[in-house]
C-alpha cells in the first residue's frame, strides 16, 4: 500500500481552508514565481530488500511550454523492472493555470476523466466518467462536489449514476464528509471529518500535522487540486513546507502516526525522505523516497 501517494490523485488531494473558515482562499504563493526548480521524479524505495532491487514504485512529470504540468507517469517496479502502470495527461484552456480536466488510463483496464469546476482557484465539483478499457464504452459515471455546509464545515459528497446500458448499480450517494480545516502559512496542520457511507455514519476522523521551513516540491504540482477533499497529507500534499508529522485518528480504526525526515539540496528543497509509521492498520511498501529535479 502506497498510503498517502501524490499518484493515486483522482480521488486524492489535500484542502486548505483558513482558520475562520469564511471562503475557500489558499492565498497566492509567490515564491513560486521566480522558482525555476522543478519536481522531474520520485522514488519509492523498501530499503530492507536487496540494494538494485529495493525500488517499489516511482513517479515522473512532464511539463508544458508554459511550465504547466502536463503528463504523470506511475511506475510498477513490483516484477523487477520499470512498468509503466498509470498515465495521467493534464488539459488546459489557453493559458489558464488550473487544468480543465485529467485524463488517466492504465496499461491494465479502464481509462477515466475528470472534469473540474473551480470557486478561488479550488476543485468544488468533478465530473468523474470511466470508460471501459475493451471498448471504450463509458460503464460508470459520479459526480463529488465540495461545498460550505455551514457553521465553518465543508460537506464533500460522491454520487454515481448508473451504467447507461444495463442501469446497474442504481444512482445513490455512496460517500459523504462533513469536514473542516485550518490552515497556517499555506500549511493544513489539523481537521475533523465526520464520514458517511450510503447515508450511515461511518467514522470520525481527528488529526494533526507539523512541518518544516522548506520547500515543499509537490506545491506547485498539487495546489490547484487543494480545494479537493481527501486525506492526504503525507510528503506528497499540496502544502508550502514539508511535513514531518502527520497524526490521524479514528474512533474505530484507531491512531497511527507518520513521520518523516530529509535531506536538502541547496534551493531547500528535500531530495531524500526518510519515513517510519506507528499504527496496526496501515502497512506501507516503503521506507525512503528520493527526489529528482530539473531547471525551467
Amino acid at each position: 500500500m502506497r498510503a498517502l501517494s501524490f499518484g493515486i490523485l483522482l480521488l486524492s488531494a489535500a484542502l486548505g481552508i483558513s482558520s475562520c473558515q469564511k471562503e475557500i482562499d489558499p492565498g497566492p504563493d509567490n515564491r513560486l514565481n521566480s522558482d525555476s526548480t522543478y519536481l522531474s521524479k520520485f522514488f519509492y524505495l523498501d530499503t530492507t530488500l536487496p540494494a538494485g532491487n529495493d525500488t517499489t514504485w516511482a513517479i515522473s512529470y512532464e511539463y508544458d511550454a508554459q511550465k504547466r504540468p502536463s503528463k504523470m507517469i506511475e511506475w510498477d517496479y513490483s516484477s523487477g523492472i520499470a512498468e509503466e502502470a498509470y498515465t495521467t495527461v493534464y488539459r488546459y484552456y489557453g493559458n489558464d493555470t488550473l487544468p480543465v480536466n485529467l485524463k488517466s488510463y492504465s496499461i491494465w483496464y479502464d481509462s477515466t476523466i475528470n472534469y473540474f469546476r473551480y470557486s478561488n482557484g479550488f476543485i468544488v465539483y468533478d465530473s468523474l466518467v470511466n470508460y471501459d478499457g475493451a471498448n471504450n464504452a463509458v460503464f460508470n459515471e459520479s459526480v463529488i462536489t465540495c461545498l460550505p455546509a455551514g457553521n465553518g464545515r465543508y460537506l464533500y459528497k460522491e454520487r454515481f449514476n448508473p451504467d447507461p446500458v444495463t442501469g446497474y448499480p442504481p444512482a445513490e450517494t455512496v460517500d459523504s464528509v462533513i469536514f473542516a480545516r485550518t490552515l497556517v502559512n499555506g500549511n493544513v496542520v489539523a481537521g475533523v471529518d465526520s464520514i458517511w457511507s450510503a447515508g450511515v455514519f461511518n467514522d470520525k476522523r481527528v488529526f494533526q500535522c507539523s512541518f518544516d521551513q522548506h520547500n515543499n516540491p509537490f506545491r506547485r504540482l498539487a495546489s490547484w487540486y487543494n480545494g479537493y477533499f481527501s486525506r492526504r497529507f503525507g510528503i506528497d500534499g499540496a502544502h508550502v513546507n514539508n511535513p514531518v508529522m502527520f497524526k490521524e485518528s479514528f474512533d474505530v480504526l484507531g491512531t497511527w502516526i507518520y513521520n518523516t525526515s530529509y535531506d536538502y539540496n541547496t534551493d531547500r528543497y528535500p531530495v531524500i525522505a526518510r519515513v517510519s509509521w506507528t499504527g496496526n492498520w496501515v502497512q506501507l511498501d516503503y521506507n525512503k523516497i528520493v527526489m529528482k529535479y530539473v531547471k525551467l
